[in-house]
């Protein structure tokens, strides 16, 4: 587990905890590959270049649909999401909002307690 840990922060340094998540659960789902008898890093691998295909080919997706239509998105993005993956979105949204939070008071408390 641990290897394959750090197989994802090597591989991926600039994937979000949301991208992980979305990973994991179109993985559960089996969306991605098809989980047998064992999860380990070659499955992971597999899971994870599958993933990275289909965000690639949804920004250059958006990327083109942005550059063709000046109006804008006509949805929102939680509108396209799967009721679980949206739901899991929220979740981490208020868990970063939270650390965030932390961090500040965190951050409050040292300058207090310099002076």
């Amino acid at each position: 587990m641990i290897e394959a840990a750090a197989m994802l922060m090597d591989e991926c340094d600039n994937f979000r905890l949301e991208d992980y998540t979305m990973m994991f659960s179109m993985a559960k789902r089996g969306e991605l590959v098809k989980i047998m008898d064992r999860l380990d890093i070659s499955v992971i691998s597999q899971m994870l270049d599958e993933y990275w295909k289909r965000r690639n080919a949804a920004a250059l997706k958006l990327e083109e649909n942005e550059n063709l239509d000046t109006l804008g998105p006509s949805s929102r993005i939680e509108d396209n999401l799967h009721p679980l993956d949206a739901k899991l979105t929220k979740s981490v949204d208020g868990l970063t909002g939270a650390f965030g939070d932390l961090k500040n008071k965190l951050m409050e408390w040292r300058q207090e307690n310099k002076e």
